[in-house]
């Protein structure tokens, strides 16, 4: 059987003990490439690039990579020649989720509405180091400064549609909002556009992955959040329809 190795950043230390557990009892030698502690500081592309190097260089071996959303994870792996890393996010096809919807859920009477929101962008701030920019006159010319997000409405359902990568903890939060409407969010990134990273504003000045590709400076998850949370206002809550 081949050999598995593993690497996780912070965001996937908690739950790659059980993950390397599960697949040492499939009988698969696993090997643990770290961190070796939980770091809140510390960058999945360093442990995610010596996974990529190791399995390109020896034959029979895979690899299991945890981490947050798991895009920017398989971006980093993919860049290295030979290695074609996928996201997988859980067990289930689509087709059987949709099978487990109650039967309440396949209304003919359902509240419809969509949106699309025009937002200026604040001056781009692109980093050369983490406490470094460029001048914003410069870097300005490199991006547009407006953007735009994408809102639908299906039933109680609140689609949000983000220009970006957003920041799961960010992301946390505006279901979390949407939720106190009666909602339910559920957030699509890479929509339409694309102005980056969007993290919360304590982790801009790292040396992150994220927080070298985020562009438009450390208020930029304010900033977002304040939109979005106007939007959700004007959505309201859900309309009652049907009997």
């Amino acid at each position: 059987m081949p050999k598995v190795y593993f690497a996780y950043d912070h965001a996937g230390f908690a739950l790659k003990n059980a993950l390397m557990e599960h697949v040492r009892t499939l009988g698969y030698d696993i090997e643990d490439l770290g961190a070796s502690a939980l770091d809140p500081k510390d960058d999945y592309p360093d442990f995610v690039t010596l996974l990529a190097k190791r399995v390109v260089a020896e034959p029979n071996t895979r690899g299991i990579i945890v981490g947050g959303s798991g895009q920017g994870e398989a971006m980093c792996a993919n860049r290295i020649s030979g290695i074609r890393a996928a996201v997988f996010y859980g067990p289930r096809r689509v087709t059987a989720a949709l099978d487990a919807l109650p039967a309440a859920a396949w209304q003919s009477d359902a509240e419809l509405g969509s949106w699309r929101l025009e937002v200026p962008l604040p001056p781009a701030q692109v980093k050369t180091s983490p406490r470094r920019r460029l001048p914003a006159l410069i870097a300005d010319l490199f991006f547009d400064r407006r953007t735009s997000l994408a809102l639908a409405v299906i039933g109680a359902r609140l689609l949000v549609g983000v220009p970006c990568d957003l920041s799961a903890e960010i992301g946390a939060a505006w279901k979390a909002q949407a939720a106190r409407l009666g909602r339910r969010a559920v957030i699509l990134g890479f929509a339409n556009d694309y102005v980056g990273y969007v993290i919360p504003g304590m982790y801009y000045d790292t040396s992150h992955y994220e927080a070298r590709l985020s562009f438009n400076g450390p208020d930029m998850d304010r900033y977002l959040t304040a939109v979005v949370a106007r939007a959700f206002e004007r959505v309201g809550r859900p309309v009652r329809t049907g009997p």
